[in-house]
């Protein structure tokens, strides 16, 4: 039974294959590898362009809001009250989508230069559930977690 290791895992070769990697050799490390399929990362970039191009909706629609909402208020004191909650909420979304964003347009960099996929901190594989879940996210697991706790 031939075995190939994926980062901390290792994987029965037919696995591998089912799960959209292949094996190749890394001269650098000398060793042999399993990377992402071309067909499998054509699928995360397209996700995330569509994630994308919604965000750029959202924070255009949240900015028109917020633009419409300066003229809203009354002279009554709730009501300015009321304005500037709801003038705060969007401040917040739209920050939130910007960042959201600026990940996005960082996973395209990183299938642009052929590092999607690999953590940023340990340089070991991203498990594919976590891929399919966040396909912009930077580090592994076990390398967010260590990341989170020293906050």
């Amino acid at each position: 039974m031939t075995q190939l290791s994926l980062g901390r895992f290792v994987l029965h070769r037919s696995l591998a294959k089912r799960f959209g990697y292949h094996e190749r050799y890394d001269a650098r490390r000398k060793c042999r590898t399993i990377e992402m399929e071309k067909k499998r990362i054509e699928k995360f970039k397209k996700q995330l362009l569509e994630r994308r191009q919604e965000l750029l909706k959202s924070i255009a629609q949240t900015q028109e809001e917020g633009r419409a909402m300066q003229h809203s208020y009354g002279p009554d004191e709730g009501d300015r009250a009321n304005s500037s909650l709801d003038k705060e909420l969007l401040f917040q979304q739209t920050t939130h989508a910007r960042g959201l964003l600026g990940g996005i347009d960082a996973a395209l960099a990183r299938i642009a230069d052929g590092t999607f996929g690999q953590c940023m901190v340990c340089e070991e594989e991203i498990g594919a559930k976590r891929l399919e879940a966040l396909p912009w996210t930077r580090y592994c697991i076990s390398c967010q977690e260590s990341s989170e706790k020293n906050r």
